[in-house]
Order: C-alpha cells, then sequence, then structure tokens
C-alpha cells in the first residue's frame, strides 16, 4: 500500500519542494523526517507547510527505494504518515467548522424570521423577545429545557404566568409557551384546555383575568398567604 502524502498547492509547494530537493539531494528517507520532526518541536507555526513538504520528500523517498522493514524505520514512518496527514485533517476540521457556523447564521436568521411572524399573529408576546441574564429569551430557553414535557398543564400554565409575571397573556400565548416547553396536549382543541385552566386558576385565586374585548388576559396574581393563627 502506498504511503498518504499531503496534498500540495500547485505553485509555491512544489517550488518549494524542488528548493529543498535540490539544496538537500543526498538526503535519505531518515533524513527528511528527523528534520520534519526538529522544525515541528520548535513549534512555529509558519513552518507547518516546510514540515509537509520535508514529510512529502520522505515519504517520496521510502517509496522510490522500496523503504520496509525494520521496527525503528516502521516507528518513523507511521510518525510521518501522521505528521502528513495533520495539516489534511486539521484543514477538514476547520472546514466543518466554517460550514457549521454558517448554517447557524442561517438558521438564526430564520428563527428570527420565524419569531416575528410569530408576534404578528399573536402566538408570541410582545415582549418575550427581552433578553434575559443568560442571552435567551424565555420561549428560547423552554425549546432548550423543556420544562414542561413531565409536567401536568395545571403546572405548566402556573409556571407560564409566574415566568411572565407581571405581563398579561392571552390563553394564545401561554398555548404557544407551554408548547415551546415540551408540554404534550392529549385533546384536539388546545386552546379551550388552556382556557378551561386559566379560568381555574384565577377562580383559585392563582391569576388575574383581564376581560380583553377580543380574548382574556390573564396575569400571575398568587393568593396572600393566610396568616398563622397563634
Amino acid at each position: 500500500m502506498k504511503n498518504p502524502r499531503p496534498k500540495l498547492r500547485p505553485n509555491e509547494d512544489t517550488e518549494h519542494i524542488k528548493e529543498l530537493h535540490t539544496a538537500n539531494p543526498n538526503h535519505t528517507t531518515q533524513d527528511w523526517i528527523n528534520e520534519a520532526l526538529a522544525l515541528n518541536l520548535q513549534h512555529c507555526g509558519d513552518d507547518d507547510r516546510a514540515i509537509s513538504n520535508m514529510l512529502y520528500l520522505a515519504l517520496e523517498s521510502a517509496e522510490k527505494n522500496n523503504l520496509t522493514c525494520s521496527t525503528e524505520n516502521a516507528t518513523v514512518l507511521l510518525i510521518a504518515r501522521a505528521l502528513a496527514t495533520m495539516e489534511e485533517t486539521i484543514k477538514k476540521i476547520v472546514e466543518k467548522y466554517q460550514d457549521i457556523q454558517r448554517q447557524i447564521r442561517v438558521l438564526t436568521r430564520s428563527a428570527e424570521s420565524l419569531k416575528d411572524s410569530l408576534r404578528l399573529i399573536g402566538y408570541r408576546p410582545e415582549y418575550v423577545g427581552a433578553i434575559l441574564g443568560e442571552g435567551k429569551s424565555q420561549d428560547e430557553r423552554y425549546a432548550e429545557e423543556l420544562p414542561f414535557k413531565h409536567a401536568t398543564l395545571v403546572q405548566a400554565c402556573k409556571q407560564v404566568l409566574r415566568d411572565h409575571s407581571p405581563e398579561w397573556l392571552s390563553k394564545t400565548q401561554v398555548e404557544y409557551l407551554v408548547s415551546m416547553g415540551g408540554f404534550e396536549f392529549s385533546t384536539s382543541n388546545r386552546k379551550n384546555s388552556v382556557r378551561i385552566t386559566l379560568d381555574r386558576l384565577a377562580s383559585n385565586g392563582f391569576c388575574n383575568i383581564d376581560h380583553d374585548l377580543r380574548e382574556n388576559r390573564y396575569r400571575w396574581e398568587p393568593k396572600p398567604s393566610k396568616p398563622q393563627t397563634k
């Protein structure tokens, strides 16, 4: 099996390799490897391509001279192969990272557009985009942490109202927020389930109702604790 060589940049690398070869016509495979390893130990970032090119010559020499098989030579060639492919590996990692960052930017723009749409149609509260201490809005935190995945609807609605106090929320907005938090409705009429739950919370003194002309709104207003009797 042929030894893997690093890919060459057409102009710079081929010229550099010619210069190296001309300056050191009698270098053996071991000589090229020793120089590359010595340069690598200096930790000079600017010399990465020089190291790669020296290893290219080392592997070329090994193929030309059909270098086999002593334990020492095998070990040296394994090191050479690792170093020769390191740059390509790093390049692939960098390219993958760049691609992920581009995807994040595209998805972020799409998310912002969807958030604006949800706000315009009355699902996402106007103020919910306000930045919290950790740099996320409340619905974004819900989507990441899914706090209502194993909660009852009563627990989820109470937590949403508490988290957004002292703001008023419609049943539509509460439905949106509990859904973002991972709550799974068992009925098809989700808004009605939320309305019944909010009305029950209001009747039990956990929230106030603002009877808006279009849609009732609810705000967290917990019962004052009863004074302890002596």
